[in-house]
């Protein structure tokens, strides 16, 4: 499973073929394997949050994806997350810009 894959018509896939394949890619990509199930939710979230914005035809673009990324920073230590954890979610919430 590769980002590309879980992107190709985000919009049009049903929250619970979304989140299988996202928990495929984060199962089987090495890179992902340091993100646990709160961190995996944490996520899944924020692409919920995204593709409602694709829907009402809200553009996602780098000012949005630093503001999530910014509250993201501020919760740090509440949700646990670490700073490499950070790098991958915005390495993998980048990918709506495009």
């Amino acid at each position: 499973m590769s980002l590309d894959k879980i992107f190709d018509n985000i919009e049009r896939k049903p929250k619970n073929i979304l989140k299988r394949e996202l928990s495929s890619l984060f199962r089987s990509s090495v890179k992902y394997k340091n993100l646990d199930k709160d961190n995996q939710n944490i996520i899944f979230d924020l692409f919920e949050k995204f593709i409602d914005k694709k829907k009402k035809s809200h553009t996602i673009n780098s000012l949005t994806i630093s503001s999530e990324m910014r509250n993201l920073r501020k919760s740090m230590s509440k949700s646990g997350l670490t700073h490499e954890d950070l790098k991958d979610i915005e390495e993998i919430i980048s990918e709506f810009k495009n």
